[in-house]
């Protein structure tokens, strides 16, 4: 006979005050004092609450995990709440904040237009650590269906990667996928669309998209990322 588990606990509920307020917090309620009350919360709303970013701020510094950090700017960047001018602002003022040093270089990211774990897993795992050329990122293109956003764009070699964290599952995307790559082919440009698994293999998609802007005139070639990295080592033997 299966156990019926107990129910989950709701989560405490999360009250700010100026430092120099002395209160005793009944069961259920967690208290924060701030030095900037006054500048991080908006009294005039009802009730009174922290401002977006400073909100933002403290949930990312006690994310579990960086991916799930990343995830909450990135995503609030993304639909426009925000920006990561704004949030890098206000945490510029905050340098006691817990995982700061964690913090600034994922703005600094999310600021150059990685917009999802994903996207930033490309950046640091593929092209950074690979040293393949610094790409643009999040190109607006007009096509004939509307306004699209490219993810990675290597713009001097006519290379587009597209980062597709649905691509085993695209159902009906495949189709549109499938006619914005033709397009950026009409155009002279060619496509390489990485999924998740992809990415996961960072030395071998490297040596994939270098491989590429090579054969376009990159003129560079692919650094070593660790002891054991694959891209290097092939790259190598086919020089050979």
């Amino acid at each position: 006979m299966s156990r019926v588990g107990r129910p989950r606990a709701p989560d405490p509920v999360q009250v700010v005050v100026a430092a120099n307020r002395r209160v005793t917090p009944p069961g259920g309620v967690v208290v924060t004092r701030r030095t900037d009350f006054d500048g991080s919360v908006q009294l005039h709303l009802s009730p009174p609450r922290l401002r977006l970013d400073e909100a933002l701020l403290d949930v990312a510094s006690t994310a579990k995990r960086e991916a799930d950090a990343v995830a909450l700017l990135a995503d609030a960047c993304q639909e426009g709440a925000t920006t990561a001018a704004r949030l890098h602002e206000a945490l510029s003022g905050r340098v006691r904040l817990s995982r700061r040093r964690l913090l600034l270089p994922i703005l600094a990211d999310v600021a150059t237009g990685s917009m999802s774990v994903f996207e930033r897993r490309y950046l640091h795992d593929v092209e950074r650590s690979h040293g393949l050329p610094v790409a643009r990122r999040q190109v607006r293109v007009v096509t004939r269906d509307g306004v699209t956003f490219r993810d990675v764009e290597y713009s001097d070699f006519g290379v587009v990667v597209e980062l597709d964290g649905r691509l085993a599952h695209a159902g009906p995307r495949r189709w549109t996928d499938l006619e914005r790559d033709v397009e950026a082919v009409v155009r002279g440009e060619a496509t390489v669309r990485f999924g998740w698994l992809h990415v996961l293999e960072p030395c071998r998609a490297a040596r994939v998209v270098g491989s590429l802007l090579r054969s376009r005139g990159w003129t560079g070639s692919l650094t070593d990322c660790g002891p054991d990295c694959a891209a290097v080592a092939s790259s190598q033997r086919g020089a050979a």
